[in-house]
């Protein structure tokens, strides 16, 4: 098993079948509140390591996983509530690395994809959300810096309100209490040029 995700009581999972460990077949499971197979789903990992797994909220799911070429680069591939492929792009920013972390469902249809992108070179720490269209076009982006903990992992998780909160060790985790910080509180930050092509 790759990945486990569980979201308004249904189950994905991604697992790995056949294949070369460089490029394995994929199969992806959508299971209901009542335990009962809802899907399956099969892909070729040719095109991006497929290893996240982020629920829409609208019965399908964002796939994502690093390029096998360009590991600061990833592949976003949604399927719809039928298992359906409906695009598939890769995500990217010029030289930083880039980690989905989650997606949400928004109330006018579109689907709205955190995550972090970070160039440690050049102190560049930040999160983003960016507004995705049924066609997988940005329509809007949210830019918040993240330097003052200059943590590469962070997560993100949604309180029972609806609040998007980024959760952080930060540098020295060993040393450092965890925080919980509104990603609305955070400072705005340019876009460090993001795409998804």
């Amino acid at each position: 098993i790759w990945s486990i995700s569980i979201h308004h009581h249904l189950l994905y999972l991604l697992l790995c079948q056949n294949g070369s460990p460089s490029i394995p077949d994929i199969v992806m499971l959508r299971v209901d509140a009542s335990a009962a197979l809802s899907w399956t789903a099969r892909f070729t990992d040719e095109a991006g390591r497929y290893n996240m797994l982020l629920p829409d909220g609208q019965g399908g799911v964002l796939m994502t996983g690093s390029l096998p070429e360009d590991y600061k680069q990833y592949r976003v591939t949604r399927i719809d509530a039928d298992s359906r492929t409906c695009w598939s792009k890769v995500l990217s920013a010029p030289k930083a690395v880039l980690q989905p972390l989650s997606a949400e469902a928004l109330p006018d249809g579109t689907v709205a994809l955190y995550g972090s992108c970070v160039a440690k070179s050049r102190s560049l720490f930040t999160l983003f959300s960016i507004t995705l269209d049924a066609e997988g076009r940005i329509l809007a982006s949210d830019v918040r810096d993240y330097s003052d903990r200059a943590d590469i992992r962070p997560a993100l998780l949604t309180a029972a309100d609806g609040t998007k909160l980024v959760y952080s060790f930060g540098i020295g985790s060993e040393d450092q209490p965890g925080v919980l910080i509104p990603f609305s509180a955070l400072p705005a930050a340019d876009n460090p040029s993001i795409t998804l092509k």
